[in-house]
């Protein structure tokens, strides 16, 4: 059963929100090629996103909980690759280093504004 999904692509600016007829017991990869076809987009240059979830091309739309009248977002493709040398923890932890002396100075100004 054919059902009318709104696409609004984000990576394009001057292009507003469109309306796909599509069937919601196919694989993501078909809606992805309807609007590769109508923004004419390559498939690798985006993602498309729904309910705060990238949508992966092999699940089923309406596994996703789209129905009929949903917005899917249509984002540019994330691009990983800058964090691939680096380990999970370097590549996350953007917190400042703080020395013992640092942690001393800041014991004893609690200390003293407790007292």
């Amino acid at each position: 059963m054919s059902s009318v999904v709104t696409i609004c692509p984000k990576l394009v600016s001057n292009c507003g929100n469109q309306l796909v007829s599509v069937d919601l017991n196919t694989p993501v990869k078909s809606l992805s090629e309807l609007v590769s076809k109508q923004l004419q987009l390559n498939e690798d240059k985006f993602d498309l996103m729904c309910f705060g979830r990238i949508l992966s091309p092999d699940e089923r739309l309406d596994s996703y909980g789209i129905t009929n009248g949903t917005t899917v977002f249509v984002l540019n493709k994330t691009d990983f690759s800058a964090f691939a040398d680096k380990s999970d923890t370097e590549a996350m932890d953007t917190r400042p280093t703080v020395s013992a002396a640092d942690v001393q100075h800041m014991v004893i100004a609690l200390r003293t504004a407790l007292i």
